[in-house]
């Protein structure tokens, strides 16, 4: 099965078949009827649809029911001078626009001698007329002569059901009841009656209990009922006119009390409708408790009982309004002294801060002035070695500085939001392994033994160049304050939902009195290395902020002589 496309100048047969799992192969391997339109299209009628079909890419584009075609098996295809083909089916015969794509179906309310046809029967005449045979006989018809139907008959009521039951006629025992309103609906022995044919009504007036009712409506003298479809709209409850399909009657429930328009349309295919519309009016009269005069009552007994209430509550209201201001008062004031008090306490810390690095920035300044005179007081008088010893000591202090200033930079940027947290997906054990490269010169110079022992990747989630510069900040504290022939460890622990950093070294420790000031900025914390570098603590206080603004925890276990272990954690990616 399938189609089958042959070269006619080297004999060559591309083969197509259809493929379930590919919505561009043809839509089915029976092949009915094929036809070439003038753009060199090929449509193909199948058992399941009608296939376009482009032989310069050899895809298909399919179009079935959902296209709005009536039936999927298409037994003819036959072109027509209007550029559209007919295609006969099992459910009637469609009209394809081969431009817009548009359908226009055709059963047997339109003429034809049945709905189901018969494969290879179909043919073009030469005077333009299409052939189409069927189980019941052929069909003939010119396609310059088939035009759209406008004459739809109007709408008729039908029908009229309040809750569930049909409304009937009255007899002349309750004639007396429609004296005041011929269109009233009277409920007697559970029935419910109407003074005339439904019909022939225009107007209905319904008790507030009977609001749940349904109208039956009718298109008459159709020949083509099948191909209506109805609308409607209820004025006054609707904001727009509701498509009911093939569907004649409409159904409302517990409706409010008041004066609706029910209007009915009938649409044939061809998009015509019926005019004048069906119309219904609607009355449903309230209950007593809605009526005017209880209402006008309830206005004024409800108007009574307010102005009594309104007395009292403002009687009352001047107490409650002078306690609920002093209420206000007294917590604006509290506020006011609670904001005084926390800007004092941080103007104090920030003096205290400055004073620090004042000193601490002094400091190797004082080196430096003091090397340099007297280098150049007796620079001629002193040995070699001696002047060695001086640069290195200049080295130092300039190092010191460097480092204090660095630090002190991003510890302000950090202030000041310059430093953004840019949470990404990296590799923390290649981080890890970077530090040790940079640092292992400074390790190897004192003759301690840097390492790690992770040896599968790990990876995290959070700022890489934040946690980069805390584990190089940690690193270079464990160096400087290690003692040679010792060693310094970074251990990476994965959990479930976050991993923990350790650098752990066999240095000099931190006393108790010490660890508590090492994340204070108010506090001044300065240590010397073992080699003789100097340290501020400013770099732990940019290791904390930088660990907590990934969402992690910054912690130190130390004791001295028995080294320093500083963990942090950080999220683990996913």
């Amino acid at each position: 099965g399938g189609l089958c496309m042959l070269d006619a100048e080297d004999g060559s047969c591309i083969s197509y078949s259809n493929d379930p799992e590919d919505p561009n192969t043809i839509s089915d391997n029976i092949v009915f009827s094929i036809y070439e339109d003038p753009q060199g299209r090929f449509w193909i009628g199948t058992n399941s649809g009608l296939n376009m079909f482009y032989p310069a890419t050899g895809s298909f584009r399919r179009f079935g029911v959902n296209e709005g075609l009536a039936n999927e098996v298409i037994y003819g295809v036959l072109p027509d001078n209007n550029n559209c083909i007919w295609l006969s089916t099992n459910l009637g015969i469609c009209r394809f626009n081969l431009e817009t794509f548009e359908v226009k179906n055709f059963d047997m309310n339109d003429g034809l001698q049945s709905n189901e046809f018969n494969g290879g029967s179909y043919h073009k005449g030469a005077s333009g007329k299409l052939y189409f045979g069927g189980v019941y006989g052929l069909n003939v018809f010119d396609p310059e002569s088939i035009e759209p139907v406008k004459n739809v008959p109007e709408v008729t009521l039908t029908k009229l059901e309040v809750l569930g039951k049909e409304v009937l006629i009255a007899g002349i025992d309750l004639e007396e009841e429609f004296e005041e309103h011929p269109g009233r609906i009277v409920e007697f022995k559970e029935n419910f009656y109407t003074y005339e044919n439904v019909t022939y009504m225009e107007e209905i007036f319904l008790d507030y209990r009977h609001r749940f009712f349904s109208v039956e409506f009718a298109a008459l003298n159709n020949l083509q009922s099948g191909d209506l479809h109805y609308s409607y709209i209820m004025e006054n409850l609707d904001t727009d006119w509701n498509n009911s399909g093939n569907r004649n009657y409409v159904s409302y429930t517990n409706m409010k009390a008041g004066t609706y328009l029910l209007k009915v349309v009938a649409e044939n295919s061809d998009g015509f409708r019926s005019d004048p519309p069906m119309l219904l009016s609607i009355v449903i009269t309230p209950p007593i408790w809605l009526s005017w005069w209880f209402i006008l009552l309830e206005i004024l007994f409800s108007t009574a009982i307010v102005v009594m209430i309104y007395i009292y509550l403002l009687k009352s209201r001047t107490n409650r309004l002078l306690t609920h201001q002093n209420q206000k008062i007294s917590q604006a004031n509290e506020a006011l002294r609670k904001s005084e008090k926390n800007l004092m306490e941080l103007n104090a810390t920030k003096d205290k801060f400055f004073s620090i690095i004042s000193h601490d920035l002094k400091n190797p300044f004082s080196s430096l002035l003091s090397i340099s005179d007297l280098m150049v007081d007796s620079f001629d008088d002193t040995e070699e070695e001696d002047h060695k010893a001086g640069f290195k000591k200049i080295n130092q202090s300039v190092k010191h500085l460097l480092d204090l200033l660095e630090n002190l930079l991003t510890w302000s940027r950090s202030q000041r939001g310059r430093i953004k947290c840019d949470p990404v997906r990296f590799n923390l054990s290649s981080l890890v392994q970077e530090n040790i490269n940079l640092h292992r010169l400074l390790a190897e110079k004192k003759g301690i033994m840097l390492l790690s022992t992770e040896q599968d990747e790990v990876y995290a989630y959070g700022d890489r160049d934040m946690i980069n510069s805390v584990i190089r900040n940690l690193v270079t504290n464990a160096v400087k304050f290690t003692n040679r022939d010792k060693k310094v460890e970074i251990q990476l622990k994965p959990g479930e939902k976050e991993i923990e950093v350790s650098i752990v070294d066999e240095g000099i420790g931190i006393t108790s009195e010490q660890l508590v000031k090492l994340f204070r900025i108010d506090e001044k914390f300065k240590s010397t290395g073992t080699a003789g570098e100097k340290g501020t603590g400013l770099g732990l206080i940019i290791c904390r902020e930088f660990v907590e603004k990934n969402g992690g925890e910054i912690t130190v276990q130390s004791a001295p002589g028995k080294g320093s272990v500083f963990s942090f954690t950080v999220p683990m990616a996913n």
